[in-house]
């Protein structure tokens, strides 16, 4: 658990702040963050998965390195730091439009 406290998840990018983001293909979950104490990725992913499940974690793997799952940063500014594999897939593009528009 992230040792500074529980996470407070949003459907929705906290408009005029960096916010961390996972990208599932169902769901999405921002977390605003400001300079000092951020949340690793594992921290938003263990609020909403199991992760002390070997099952799930080989899924999330599985599910990252095809680009099924989507892990990055969208800045104040609208700026977007994807962390996907190298090759970046249609799919990658096409969900990353549905979520943030654009």
């Amino acid at each position: 658990m992230y040792k500074g406290g529980e996470l407070k998840l949003h459907e929705q990018p906290v408009s005029g702040q960096k916010n961390k983001f996972v990208v599932t293909e169902e769901e999405v979950y921002f977390l605003p963050v400001a300079s000092g104490d951020v949340p690793r990725f594992v921290d938003i992913l263990a609020e909403v998965f199991d992760l002390d499940d070997a099952e799930v974690v080989e899924v999330l793997d599985d599910k990252f390195d095809s680009g099924r799952l989507i892990l990055g940063y969208l800045e104040a500014d609208g700026g977007l730091d994807i962390h996907v594999p190298l090759e970046q897939s249609e799919y990658v593009n096409k969900r990353l439009k549905e979520v943030l528009g654009g």
